[in-house]
């Protein structure tokens, strides 16, 4: 653009020179929008993702728990329990139940019936209802289908959210070995991102959550589907582990393969919105 004015002489090598160099200037400037556009979409979707969380935090707080959980004794009692979706389908109605320290309780029902919103109400995880939950005052532990494994070394991921200097060191490699592990002893202290497929499978993963469960050795464990990803070899050895591993301990289960019932004293369907008992096997 300013090539003519000066061949012509009206401006000078200098002036021209200076024009080049503000125009490259306004141009590295306008392209900067260009280059940092990914870093900018980045950083509105995060954001957006804080906003969100921070408006469903409000929410949350804002809303008044319609489900009276109460720490009584060392059962658990349901009590004209209701359930429903956010956006009002009924998944339970009038459901009363009672478990007792020691039994081992199988929950099944058809996909969406309300199993894993019931357990979530168990640990005042589900808003959505009324009614009454008695909750044992032992220790509890959730594990669910797919197990979460935070990134750090196999021993802090098995004894997660605990510290891992909290168990014995050699308690890690004997619950590993209970749960056909014994692979990944020589890997306690390997630091990974385990939750990755590419270091563990899915059914590792779940076995590696019973060693958890084996470790912590809580009076209540309740499953969701947390042997999904196994053949029905490994369920029924991970349920030998902790049902051998942990007497006394009280199973609360979501299962729907058949095999499982026989590791369970008692059998509870939800089916048309209410719990129905079910015939169960003599437990093994």
């Amino acid at each position: 653009m300013a090539a003519p004015r000066y061949f012509s002489g009206k401006i000078e090598l200098g002036d021209l020179m200076q024009i080049n160099s503000a125009f490259g200037n306004v141009q590295e400037n306008f392209s900067w929008f260009i280059s940092a556009y990914s870093t900018l979409a980045s950083w509105r979707a995060t954001c957006d993702r804080l906003l969100s969380f921070r408006q469903a935090m409000t929410d949350h707080e804002a809303q008044q728990p319609a489900i009276e959980r109460v720490h009584a004794n060392d059962t658990l009692d349901l009590r004209d329990l209701e359930l429903s979706l956010a956006g009002g389908r009924q998944l339970l109605s009038d459901a009363n139940l009672h478990i007792g320290p020691g039994e081992r309780v199988m929950l099944s029902g058809r996909s969406g019936s309300g199993k894993s919103s019931l357990l979530k109400a168990f640990g005042g995880l589900w808003p959505h209802g009324s009614g009454q939950i008695c909750v044992p005052t032992g220790t509890a532990l959730f594990l669910p289908q797919r197990p979460y494994l935070p990134i750090g070394t196999l021993r802090e991921a098995m004894s997660y959210p605990q510290p891992a200097q909290r168990y014995p060191a050699e308690r890690f490699a004997e619950v590993l070995n209970q749960c056909r592990l014994e692979h990944l002893i020589p890997r306690l202290d390997e630091s990974n991102h385990w939750q990755r497929f590419l270091f563990l499978s899915p059914g590792e993963q779940q076995r590696v959550a019973f060693a958890r469960a084996l470790l912590v050795a809580p009076s209540w464990l309740y499953m969701d589907e947390a042997t999904s990803a196994m053949d029905e070899d490994d369920e029924a050895a991970m349920h030998r582990a902790i049902i051998d591993g942990l007497p006394g301990l009280t199973l609360v289960s979501i299962g729907h393969r058949s095999s499982l019932k026989r590791f369970h004293g008692r059998h509870v369907r939800i089916e048309g919105a209410k719990l129905l008992e079910q015939p169960t096997p003599a437990a093994v």
